[in-house]
């Protein structure tokens, strides 16, 4: 028979087997810098957990972690903490994004809310859309993979990743739904992150050492870079794009893609997330 445990171990093994721990200790480095210097940042504060929305796709899910900007009280964060499963531990990101001329401050999205008068009233009192910024100097990325081997000897694993990416979206979305009724800032822009354990890296290659017969590329032609914090260009699915009586009428694709279903999700590496935090306030709000 195997040796009783204890009612502490019990609980400590249900309590890491779930990922409360770590969103709990996520909120207490971005309020208190626990652990760590005991210096907390102080460009954001925090608002709420588990703050339940409905997303536009009428699904019901909650945000792990809400945030207010200090300086700018119209800019939120929506944070999804997610605990790697220790057998994918590294997040690779790749087909990096360039701007105009090939520079590397990329164009991102964040839905945004603009309002004439509070309450809402009418279909012209708000403009409700996606708002265009430059990345400065974050990377931005098309494409990602979870690199490990499995017990089916699988190497590259998108499904976290995606998962993560689909639950932040919806929450940042069913929480730009409630402002159109809420009091609040005269123009409302939300941010998804996503904060994890996962190790970050760049997979640098060139995209003419790819075979256009089969799609590889050979491991000595790849290079990687060990990153604090990324964006990535995510396209969740229809249900959640920008639909709302203040947003404007979709008429072409291009539009489509760009204004009312590409949202920048930003990745960040859990030790890294205060240094995320004021690089955002320092760079992307307005």
């Amino acid at each position: 028979m195997p040796n009783a445990q204890t009612p502490e171990e019990n609980l400590a093994a249900a309590l890491n087997e779930q990922g409360f721990l770590f969103s709990q200790v996520v909120r207490e480095k971005i309020k208190f810098d626990r652990p760590g210097n005991g210096q907390p940042q102080t460009a954001w504060k925090f608002l709420a957990q588990e703050y339940a929305v409905t997303p536009p796709d009428g699904s019901q899910t909650r945000i792990d972690l809400v945030l207010q900007n200090n300086r700018n009280l119209g800019n939120f964060v929506c944070a999804e903490c997610k605990r790697a499963n220790p057998l994918y531990k590294q997040w690779m990101f790749f087909d990096r994004d360039r701007g105009p001329g090939g520079t590397l401050a990329a164009e991102i999205y964040f839905e945004s809310l603009i309002v004439s008068r509070r309450p809402i009233a009418t279909i012209g009192d708000a403009h409700h859309g996606m708002e265009r910024y430059l990345s400065g100097s974050c990377p931005v990325f098309n494409f990602y993979l979870e690199v490990a081997v499995n017990r089916e000897r699988k190497a590259g694993y998108t499904e976290t990743i995606e998962e993560a990416f689909l639950q932040v979206t919806r929450g940042q979305a069913g929480f730009m739904s409630k402002q159109l009724k809420f009091q609040g800032p005269m123009k409302i822009v939300a941010i998804p992150i996503v904060v994890t354990t996962a190790q970050l890296f760049e997979a640098q290659y060139e995209a003419a050492q790819i075979s256009l017969r089969d799609g590889t590329i050979k491991a000595s032609d790849v290079r990687l870079q060990p990153l604090e914090f990324c964006a990535v260009n995510y396209h969740a699915n229809d249900k959640l794009a920008v639909r709302s009586d203040h947003a404007p009428v979709c008429t072409k694709i291009e539009d489509d893609v760009l204004f009312w279903q590409s949202r920048t999700v930003f990745v960040v590496q859990s030790d890294s997330i205060v240094v995320f935090l004021n690089w955002l306030d320092s760079n992307i709000v307005r």
